[in-house]
């Protein structure tokens, strides 16, 4: 009564290996290194270099044991599956090898196997050899052993008893060793390093066939600590009439015919159904909603694979029964999937593939083995046959099994069709051979489900499900006539996926499922249910020149979490989302030379005669007037904390005191939109000497309070600053001393400490104590060389953080019950490198009409890192009245020249 094992087509089966010679040091793909994380290296997925990915992953298609497991799927072998036709990979249909060039390998999971017939231990005939590593197998109850076709005399009469290994050839697919021996005939499994948990659901003549033994060996898997339960055989339910010549015609019973017996007939069970049926399965009530509790508690840690029927009497229009139980016991939806077979023919992309008749593929089939078979009778083999003579296929994904149907929603696809797997041992020869069906794609699923366990091990069964399902490749969907009704799966979060009735959500793609799915998200809050979500992709840093590489050194090899949309956690190097503004390691700009009118004015151009005890101001902080007087638009030092105050609306004042000025202003930001008054504030007191002197100073004190910025470093997203204040104390200092009547020297020095608010809801977590420096030396000299023309030699360093404290928050994941995780990291500021800048400045007015400039800069460890090049840079301008022509060129350290040339014509370029 019970659906026998799939077993081969008669074809020519390969010459079997003689005995296995283990080799002194097994041949190992190398696994890639694994980052050295703290806590969230047990929730999250860390890919660092996807590059590196791929090179592995396309190492392990050409590893031997990968290419036999489908080793007939070769266009250069006359026995290629599909009748000769080219084919791509069962396993690189689903992307496994990604999974291998990632890491995984399924180490730490277990496997269920539920199944019949093995070769595990020695009480079944001894272990294959996929199956021999250490520690690889557990067992629950009594298994029946493998074994190979018998011949057995009685009476002398001669009885064959058919081979039988399904169980074997299941495992091998699920977890068999990659062991590195290279043999003609050597297999591995999608999770190669898992574990197994092995029970037979049949036994020796039947005698585990029960209910009762079904949930005993799945209680057996749990405590196992199985992740996944692989069951490919099925409970027929037959449905036969008697023929008049006395013959009965049989047809399997799908969900739907099972659905409409109970409807018509008022039943109200399964068992029931069964019984009404006649098949003596001596199931109960009682014995059904074991097995059905069973399963559901063990999808408390693990998921439920189910092999959809191969559909061996060709009526099925629906999932069978077994696959199909959470249709009639709802409580088992959580985390089951149902796998159907399809043959897939080509190397072309799933994309770029069509779905063919089953019933025509199956014609088609017949056809090319009797030519096949023909042809071996007449040549001894079938090596002389040309495979080009095949029979054309217009499409290349043909379904040979009953359709997900009603299982639809949890369903996927994969190729079973002519995989080599492991069979018996015979005389101490570890057999293998090909089959095909339904109970070898499925246990390519239940790998999968291994390796993603793997990877992701803070998920619950119900995500791993999830995570598979809303990442299958169903691109080559057409339309329903073809695929059958579409639906869709909600997963949340703007996540869904569509499926059909034929084909469900599409082939198992390990390389989407080990990605992000929708929005890439940092959460802040104190569970994932709780918790306020932040676009990663919109989420970024970008610091002032002043921190230089502070922060990347600081955080170079730190990660944090981010989630996707269907929760899983993957690391993301920190520093991936810090950046610096525009670097000034690019010299001089040349667009600003020709937008400069004028050339530098002297320091007494600060206007001392309007000044006002009180007076209102709009851009004009009186202070920092007396500070900058004497720069022009290029040379002006960028300090942070004096431009923001430099801009805004205000009050300015002035009174005479000693030789000199005090001078004080209170201004507020303007918005750069609609000039409404913005957020930031500047309190500045300063007191300037006699302009009129020889040797002329001023020095600065104030305050500036910034918001939403730190020290003009702003974030976004994540990093976002919206809600923090910034305030930073300073003194400037500024001075010029007339060395003759035609030379001057003139210096600006800044120093400033800054403090920003804590806080837990965003990446930037607060600073303390950050020092800032800025120091300028000028050396000018008029009249050099012609009348009117300006000499300028220049030494400084920009503003750089010297010291201080910033705490960054950093998410680590979440653990099994979706509490979100932080870590804080506080770091002390100090880049590596200090940025000197070495400039020469000449401008000549030639006449009245024509201008000259000529200037050049020097700058060594740009931007305060050490680690950057040095870099030259030289300019030079001319003006005609409205015409402006600018040439520029620089170069890098030990780089190439680099030349440009821009012309204006106008008053403004």
């Amino acid at each position: 009564p019970v659906e026998q094992p799939e077993q081969p087509i008669q074809v020519e089966e390969p010459e079997q290996p003689g005995q296995i010679e283990e080799p002194e040091q097994p041949i190992q793909v190398e696994e890639p290194e694994q980052p050295q994380l703290s806590y969230f290296q047990e929730t999250a997925f860390v890919v660092l270099n996807n590059d590196d990915v791929d090179q592995k992953a396309e190492e392990w298609k050409r590893d031997n044991e990968f290419i036999m497991v489908d080793s007939k799927c070769d266009s250069s072998n006359i026995e290629s599956k599909s009748m000769n036709k080219q084919c791509t990979h069962a396993y690189e249909l689903l992307n496994i090898h990604y999974a291998y060039g990632y890491g995984l390998s399924g180490e730490g999971q277990t496997i269920a196997i539920m199944d019949s017939a093995f070769n595990v231990n020695e009480i079944t005939g001894g272990t294959h050899q996929e199956f021999d590593s250490e520690g690889k197998i557990t067992t629950s109850g009594t298994l029946f052993s493998a074994h190979p076709e018998i011949i057995i005399e009685i009476d002398d009469d001669s009885y064959e008893i058919s081979a039988d290994y399904h169980g074997n050839f299941v495992s091998s697919i699920a977890a068999g060793n990659h062991d590195g021996i290279e043999d003609d005939i050597n297999i591995m499994g999608v999770a190669y390093n898992s574990n197994l948990h092995i029970s037979d659901y049949y036994g020796s003549n039947g005698q585990n066939f029960h209910p009762d033994y079904w949930a005993e060996a799945t209680y057996s898997a749990i405590d196992a600590g199985a992740i996944v339960q692989n069951n490919s055989w099925g409970l027929p339910i037959l449905k036969c009439t008697e023929k008049v010549n006395g013959k009965k015609e049989c047809n399997e019973q799908s969900v739907s015919d099972i659905q409409q017996i109970i409807l018509e007939n008022e039943l109200n069970s399964v068992a029931d159904v069964i019984s009404y049926l006649n098949l003596d399965y001596g199931l109960t009530d009682d014995s059904v909603n074991n097995y059905i509790t069973a399963l559901d508690n063990f999808q408390e840690q693990g998921v439920v694979v189910y092999a959809l029927s191969n559909d061996n009497y060709n009526n099925m229009n629906d999932a069978d029964l077994s696959a199909g139980l959470p249709e009639f016991f709802p409580e088992l939806d959580e985390a089951w999937i149902t796998v159907a077979n399809v043959d897939f023919i080509g190397s072309q992309s799933i994309t770029d593939s069509s779905v063919g008749n089953k019933t025509e593929y199956w014609e088609v089939y017949q056809s090319q083995f009797t030519e096949n078979q023909n042809s071996i009778e007449e040549n001894g083999s079938n090596t002389e046959t040309n495979q080009n003579e095949s029979t054309d296929y217009n499409d290349n994904i043909y379904l040979l099994s009953a359709p997900c149907g009603q299982t639809a929603s949890y369903c996927l696809i994969a190729d079973g069709t002519w995989l080599e797997g492991a069979t018996t041992i015979v005389e101490g020869i570890h057999q293998y051979e090909s089959n095909l069906g339904t109970s070898f794609a499925a246990p390519q699923i239940s790998g999968g489900v291994a390796l993603l366990a793997e990877a992701f091990p803070n998920h619950t069964p119900e995500q791993l499900v999830d995570r598979l399902l809303a990442s299958a490749n169903n691109s080559f969907f057409t339309n329903e006539e073809t695929d059958g009704k579409y639906g869709i799966t909600d997963f949340g979060n703007g996540v869904e996926h569509q499926y059909s009735f034929n084909f469900g959500h599409g082939f198992m793609d390990l390389y989407a499922a080990l990605n992000p799915i929708g929005d890439k998200s940092v959460l802040f809050g104190k569970s994932i249910d709780n918790s306020v979500r932040i676009n990663l992709d919109d989420s970024y840093l970008l610091t002032d020149k002043a921190f230089g590489d502070a922060l990347q050194k600081a955080f170079q090899n730190d990660f944090i979490v981010f989630h996707d949309g269907l929760n899983a956690g993957f690391g993301s190097k920190l520093t991936n989302s810090i950046s610096q503004t525009a670097s000034s390691s690019q010299g001089i700009s040349l667009k600003q030379l020709l937008n400069q009118d004028r050339v530098k004015q002297p320091i007494n151009s600060f206007n001392t005669n309007s000044l006002t005890i009180l007076q209102p101001s709009l851009n004009k902080s009186l202070p920092l007037q007396c500070l900058y007087a004497g720069y022009s638009t290029i040379d002006m030092p960028d300090i942070s904390y004096l431009n923001s105050a430099a801009l805004g609306a205000g009050i300015n004042g002035a009174v005479n005191l000693f030789d000199g000025h005090l001078l004080y202003s209170f201004s507020q930001s303007l918005e750069s939109t609609d000039n409404n008054l913005g957020q930031d504030k500047s309190l500045v007191l300063a007191y300037s000497s006699n302009q009129n002197s020889a040797t002329r100073a001023a020095i600065a004190s104030g305050l500036s309070m910034e918001q939403g910025s730190l020290l003009d470093s702003v974030g976004s997203g994540a990093w976002g600053m919206d809600q923090k204040h910034a305030q930073t104390t300073y003194m400037a200092l500024t001075g010029e001393h007339d060395l003759s009547h035609d030379m001057s020297l003139k210096m600006m020095a800044a120093l400033g400490r800054t403090h920003m608010d804590s806080s837990a809801k965003t990446l930037f977590g607060g600073a303390e104590g950050i020092v800032t420096k800025h120091i300028d030396l000028q050396l000018n000299k008029s009249q050099t060389f012609i009348k009117g023309d300006l000499l300028t030699f220049k030494l400084s360093q920009p503003l750089r953080a010297n010291a201080g404290q910033m705490t960054i928050n950093m998410p680590q994941g979440s653990d099994a019950d979706g509490n979100l995780h932080y870590k804080q990291k506080t770091f002390d500021i100090k880049p590596s490198g200090q940025q000197l800048d070495f400039g020469v400045n000449y401008h000549a007015e030639i006449n009245s009409q024509f201008t000259l400039g000529l200037n050049s800069l020097y700058t060594k460890q740009a931007n305060h890192n050490k680690d950057n090049p040095d870099h030259y840079s030289m300019t030079m301008t001319m003006a005609w009245d409205q015409i402006k022509f600018g040439m520029r060129g620089e170069q890098f350290e030990a780089g190439d020249l680099k030349r440009s040339a821009q012309l204006s014509i106008g008053n403004k370029f």
